[in-house]
């Protein structure tokens, strides 16, 4: 389960949190309001896409462009852009965080699993 979603400095948002409901969550919005933007924010945590750092917001300039995941256990998965370019698992009640730095393409495996998200779970 997705408790929120924290989105900084990418594209359209600067500081933006959401709360998701139990069930299913709807976005809606006026044109030209980020709903986009944190549909590709989410993509980009979970599958690692888009590629490239186009994203990063111009307003930003060298503030960390971040994207951070809070699931139902309190485990925060965040995954920053810029310099550090990293994946970073926070575990409820432990120390240390286990940080990826160099992944290439794809989503670490530890990733990946503690998402357990697939298609069905992301509708555009």
């Amino acid at each position: 389960m997705l408790k929120s979603l924290l989105i900084r400095n990418y594209q359209s948002h600067r500081d933006t949190q959401i709360i998701f409901s139990p069930g299913i969550t709807g976005i809606v919005g006026r044109s030209l309001t980020g709903k986009t933007a944190m549909l590709r924010a989410l993509n980009w945590l979970i599958y690692n896409r888009p590629a490239g750092f186009t994203f990063h917001s111009h307003f930003a300039k060298t503030k960390k462009t971040a994207v951070m995941l809070v699931l139902g256990d309190n485990t925060k998965i965040t995954r920053s852009g810029g310099d550090l370019k990293a994946y970073e698992i926070i575990r409820p009640n432990k120390d240390i965080p286990i940080l990826f730095k160099k992944f290439g393409r794809d989503v670490p495996e530890q990733i990946r699993s503690k998402l357990n998200l697939g298609e069905v779970n992301m509708q555009n």
